[in-house]
C-alpha cells in the first residue's frame, strides 16, 4: 500500500512539477495542493530524538483525542473540497490523478 501511494506521488509532482504538464485544465492545481493538505493532515507529526531540544515530543507521535478529532475534521474537510472539484472536462491522466486522490 505504501507503494501504491508514493506512485501516486511521484506522479501527481512530477505532473505538478513537468513542462510536459505545463498547460493543466483548471482545478488541476486545487487537486494537487489538495493531495499534499490531505497527506499532511492523515500523518500524525513526525517524532523527534532530540533529547536536548525542551520542545520536542521525545519520540512520540501526539495521538490524542484532540489531535485525532482535529487530523479527522481536517480530513472531512479536504474530503468536500476534492468532491466539489469538477473534473469531467479534464484529460485521462488528470482524470487518473483525481481517481487515484480521491481513492486515498
Amino acid at each position: 500500500m505504501h507503494s501504491k501511494s508514493l506512485l501516486v506521488f511521484v506522479i501527481l509532482t512530477v505532473g505538478a512539477n513537468s513542462n510536459a504538464f505545463a498547460q493543466t485544465s483548471p482545478g488541476y492545481a486545487d487537486l494537487v495542493t489538495l493531495f499534499e493538505e490531505f497527506r499532511a493532515a492523515r500523518t500524525p507529526a513526525p517524532w523527534s530524538a532530540a533529547f536536548d531540544d525542551p520542545d520536542a515530543p521525545w519520540g512520540v507521535s501526539d495521538y490524542s483525542a484532540a489531535t485525532i478529532a482535529a487530523r479527522t475534521a481536517k480530513v472531512r474537510e479536504l474530503e468536500k473540497a476534492l468532491q466539489a472539484i469538477e473534473a469531467s472536462d479534464w484529460t485521462v491522466p488528470e482524470k487518473a490523478d483525481y481517481l487515484a486522490v480521491k481513492a486515498e
